[in-house]
């Protein structure tokens, strides 16, 4: 693979990646590349994790630009809609949960032959991103609105701190 298309892989993945990822070291991105087309395809998403700047769901999409009938993208998107629609037990993204991920993204195929790895994940992406968010974001207003007593209120953690817990405002409203 061309640093060129490497880069258009991780641009198109998430842009904030040109900038994690050491480009200017491209020939160690190529050589675990090299490792991973040589390796056997239950090591093949490891090696490429085990890069700098390099996680499961930038692994699992250079895999599936190089075999895309065999490695689906693991993205948080589609992560979250197979988890709340009980095919796979967590939402996370990582190693241990890919082959859950990869089982069940499969099992669709085997359900939906006519549909690609890659039709699935955009349909996936599609849902998530019409429904699923909305009904996500419906669930944890009407939560934290029952439970704002053990919620501090935004004036307490706001202006926008960089911590990833869900609170209310002093007006009902979620903040994140």
């Amino acid at each position: 693979m061309s640093k060129g298309t490497f880069e258009r892989i991780l641009i198109w993945k998430s842009p904030r990646l040109k900038g994690i990822a050491k480009l200017n070291e491209f020939h160690i991105y190529a050589e675990g590349l090299k490792r991973c087309l040589e390796a056997p395809e239950d090591k093949k998403l490891r090696i490429l994790d085990d890069l700098y700047g390099i996680g499961v769901p930038t692994a699992s999409t250079i895999l599936h630009f190089i075999y895309p009938n065999e490695f689906p993208i693991m993205d948080v998107r589609t992560a979250e809609v197979l988890f709340y629609s009980g095919y796979i037990e967590s939402k996370k993204r990582d190693q241990k949960r890919y082959v859950p991920f990869l089982s069940a993204i499969m099992d669709i195929a085997h359900d939906y032959p006519k549909w690609s790895l890659r039709q699935i994940d955009k349909a996936l992406f599609a849902y998530h991103k019409i429904a699923l968010k909305r009904k996500l974001h419906k669930f944890l207003l009407q939560w934290s609105r029952a439970h704002s007593e053990v919620l501090p209120t935004c004036k307490s953690l706001c202006p926008h701190t960089s911590r990833s817990t869900i609170h209310s405002t002093s007006k009902g409203r979620m903040c994140s």
